[in-house]
């Protein structure tokens, strides 16, 4: 091997021109490779997250619309006290740095309330009771206190002024009325009237003035909903008003929506009354 030749070679202006043209190349491949990421992954443009706790859905979209991220909608849970259909919970969360086009994920409290059984709560005392109902999260609005030979336990359980079974499903946060046993002598008191009102509020009228709710005869056909329900008007009882009777009895009524037929046991009230 010539190496006088070869060195010769390598400190000719030819060899280094040709490195230096190489290099150069390179370095203009690497500048360009360099821009191009650059611009691909928007290297500096980046968008800070919107608060979206507290808004809905349309209201989110538009304000994650302005600044180019995508929302999207991942679960549903209820909480009580929060309007239904608003954002409760968001990621990323608010402030932070992302790209352009981004997805924003979020969760909305449902539109459905939560339901809860009524616990039973035959033979529980009123205290009981009372810290179990609160425990799941219903509220005690009312507490009617009726004749019982057992003092201080619950009896029934009204919910829109109607008494509910044990196990029934009502809305999480519902107000309550509890019927408590009240032991001692029992008093005479006069029938209250129950004309002309609807069945649940004859039922709350009983249970406040000691007594309870006997027979029940609809003019007719029974009611199949409770708005038709609501319709039905008592016009007889038994036994009548103001007729003196010991706490704890049975009150029997008759309801019909005939109104001819209230008016007729209105007038006949108002005959006896003057008499």
């Amino acid at each position: 091997m010539d190496w006088k030749k070869t060195w010769n070679f390598l400190c000719s202006g030819f060899f280094w021109k040709n490195i230096g043209v190489a290099f150069l190349i390179m370095l203009f491949v690497l500048l360009i490779t360099l821009i191009s990421l650059r611009f691909a992954t928007r290297h500096g443009e980046e968008i800070e997250v919107p608060d979206l706790t507290g808004l809905y859905i349309e209201e989110a979209n538009v304000v994650l619309q302005e600044r180019g991220i995508v929302g999207v909608l991942i679960d549903s849970t209820y909480v009580k006290g929060k309007r239904p259909g608003e954002i409760l919970e968001q990621n990323p969360q608010k402030g932070s740095l992302v790209k352009k086009d981004r997805r924003v994920y979020f969760t909305i409290n449902s539109k459905i309330s939560k339901t809860v059984p009524l616990p039973d709560l035959s033979d529980v005392s009123f205290r009981q009771g009372k810290a179990v109902l609160e425990s799941l999260g219903f509220v005690i609005s009312e507490v009617i206190y009726q004749p019982s030979e057992y003092d201080g336990l619950i009896c029934s359980v009204l919910y829109n002024e109607k008494e509910v079974a044990f196990g029934t499903q009502l809305a999480d946060g519902a107000r309550l009325i509890l019927v408590v046993g009240k032991n001692g002598n029992l008093e005479t008191v006069p029938v209250p009237s129950l004309t002309h009102l609807s069945l649940q509020q004859a039922q709350m009228i009983l249970a406040s003035n000691g007594f309870e709710l006997g027979n029940v005869q609809y003019d007719g056909y029974e009611p199949i909903s409770s708005e038709e329900e609501r319709l039905y008007k008592i016009y007889q009882q038994s036994p009548e008003a103001n007729e003196n009777l010991l706490q704890g009895k049975k009150i029997d009524v008759w309801l019909t929506m005939d109104s001819e037929k209230l008016y007729e046991e209105s007038e006949t009230e108002l005959e006896e009354e003057f008499f």
